[in-house]
């Protein structure tokens, strides 16, 4: 072979190699850019939780009694609406004794003005004494004549009082309580585990499954809360749902909550903690 033949080869060679590296680099790049776009793609996470369904407020109501009952509305799983009176007394007794003591107040006082010059300290003193005390049972008396009803707040259904165990007619002074829960929008509560805290925010959507339901219910968290407990702390999602749900109050449910976006990359280093 000559000279010639040597030089050709060689400068074919080289040509074969460079072409070889050209497409090597340009194979490289290709499945670069698609690592990357992989990469930066978004996706939705899961995170596939269980709830509860409360109704959305839950209350206590207490009023001290002393008298006669003259209307006794208390019936449990009743349902009432805001402003109904499920107990109304006779004051008859309070208003009169109302009356004669602040008749009692106006005498003593009147007493004290005419003669505080011309009797002594100590008489002085012991009227005085007599006013603060007329005060005081006043005071009393308005707030007993005053709270004269144990009155609905907000639209409910009674679900347990202490007055079925207590005789109708006149009774020892105590006090009547009642629970009531609100039958307007209730709440779905789901406990949020450690481990997904920071993934789960107020407006996420969530789909969920409801026992005896042929339709799922797509929601939106509407916010978070944080329950302290004997130094544990536990985290919840908060969804409202419509009043037509009140029936399902006390049911378990299934939530589908859809995570924000994240990459191939996050999902891929979220899988190893």
């Amino acid at each position: 072979m000559g000279i010639l033949d040597k030089i050709y080869l060689s400068s074919y060679e080289s040509k074969n190699n460079a072409t070889l590296i050209f497409f090597s680099f340009i194979c490289l790049l290709i499945i670069a850019v698609f690592v990357i776009f992989a990469l930066s793609i978004k996706y939705k996470e899961v995170i596939i939780e269980k709830g509860y369904i409360y109704p959305s407020i839950t209350k206590e109501l207490s009023i001290i009694y002393d008298s006669y009952i003259e209307v006794n509305n208390i019936v449990i799983g009743e349902k009432y609406k805001k402003g109904d009176k499920i107990l109304i007394f006779n004051k008859d007794t309070a208003k009169n004794n109302l009356i004669k003591y602040e008749n009692e107040l106006n005498y003593k006082q009147n007493i004290k003005n005419i003669t505080s010059n011309y009797i002594s300290i100590i008489e002085n003193k012991k009227i005085d004494f007599e006013i603060a005390d007329l005060l005081l049972k006043i005071k009393l008396l308005k707030n007993e004549v005053r709270d004269d009803s144990l009155e609905i707040p907000f639209d409910c259904i009674l679900i347990s009082s202490n007055y079925e165990k207590i005789d109708k007619g006149y009774i020892e002074r105590g006090t009547i309580l009642c629970k009531i829960i609100s039958i307007v929008d209730p709440i779905l509560k789901i406990e949020i585990k450690d481990k997904y805290i920071n993934r789960i925010k107020a407006g996420q959507l969530t789909k969920i499954y409801l026992k005896n339901e042929q339709n799922n219910l797509d929601r939106t968290i509407n916010r978070l809360e944080i329950l302290e407990l004997d130094k544990k702390i536990t985290n919840y999602a908060i969804i409202k749902l419509d009043t037509k749900y009140i029936q399902f109050i006390g049911m378990e449910a299934k939530v589908n909550i859809i995570s924000n976006n994240m990459s191939l990359s996050d999902l891929f280093i979220r899988s190893f903690k």
